[in-house]
């Protein structure tokens, strides 16, 4: 702007006052001429005023344009330096508020778990995708920083809402992070939940296979003679009665329940 109003100044002002200058000359010169001609006392203006000094004054106020102009050439480029700089921070700036903001909300502040194993594992692998990115945008607060602490960007009026950007990237960083460690948490509880709860089904179709080989039938003593028998062939054979593996999972459950429950409550 100052750059402008300076072009302004010597396209349309100054150059009305160089031709003020050298018609007054002109007009002196002539008077002092008139004067020689006629045997009168030559005119001449006070010293201040004389072409003499007005002539060496406008030289001196060239010489202070010149000064003057180069410097405004010099913060011309450096603002504009700054302004790139400053487009380059909003523009990542703007990069890393996106995804902080998405994926707190859509990931690390998510209720879904899993329904099943394999659901869950898919939720863990995103959610270790999403720690590979995050630790990316734990380097930009640093990136950030260096943008707008470059040489005279303390004199460009943008800093100080650039630093208040940079303040909210640096906390959202750390809630996210905050988040993600709970919701891992809790993915990792789900996991659990759904192995012991294979344990229980495979200990079930244990149970269903013995209620139907044990069923009540007509003849005992061709049942009972049946058992033994399978008992001296078969090695595996299981007595019928309920595994000790069968008290000792449910337990594992009963623990895990509330070592869920007290985690949500907290």
């Amino acid at each position: 702007e100052k750059h402008n109003a300076f072009l302004a100044y010597k396209r349309e002002e100054k150059p009305v006052k160089k031709t003020q200058m050298v018609t007054l000359g002109g007009l002196l010169s002539t008077l002092q001429a008139s004067c020689r001609n006629n045997h009168r006392p030559i005119y001449e203006p006070a010293a201040e005023h004389s072409s003499t000094n007005i002539s060496e004054a406008w030289s001196g106020l060239e010489m202070q344009e010149e000064t003057y102009e180069g410097e405004l050439i010099r913060n011309l480029i450096l603002f504009r330096n700054l302004d790139a700089s400053l487009k380059r921070f909003h523009v990542k700036a703007e990069k890393a508020l996106g995804w902080l903001e998405r994926t707190h909300s859509s990931v690390f502040d998510s209720t879904d778990y899993g329904i099943s194993a394999t659901a869950t594992q898919g939720l863990l692998e995103n959610y270790e995708l999403c720690m590979q990115q995050m630790e990316l945008y734990e380097e930009y607060p640093e990136q950030l920083r260096e943008l707008i602490e470059v040489e005279g960007m303390d004199l460009h009026a943008d800093r100080g809402a650039a630093l208040e950007r940079l303040t909210v990237i640096e906390e959202k960083i750390a809630a996210a992070k905050e988040a993600a460690e709970a919701y891992e948490a809790k993915l990792q509880i789900s996991s659990l939940e759904h192995e012991k709860a294979a344990e229980l089904l495979k200990i079930q179709a244990w149970i269903d296979d013995r209620s139907i080989e044990y069923s009540p039938v007509a003849n005992w003593e061709d049942t009972l003679a049946a058992a033994e028998e399978q008992a001296t062939t078969n090695p595996d054979y299981v007595p019928p009665r309920v595994p000790a593996a069968l008290k000792s999972t449910t337990r594992e459950l009963e623990l895990l329940i509330k070592q869920q429950e007290e985690k949500y409550n907290a």
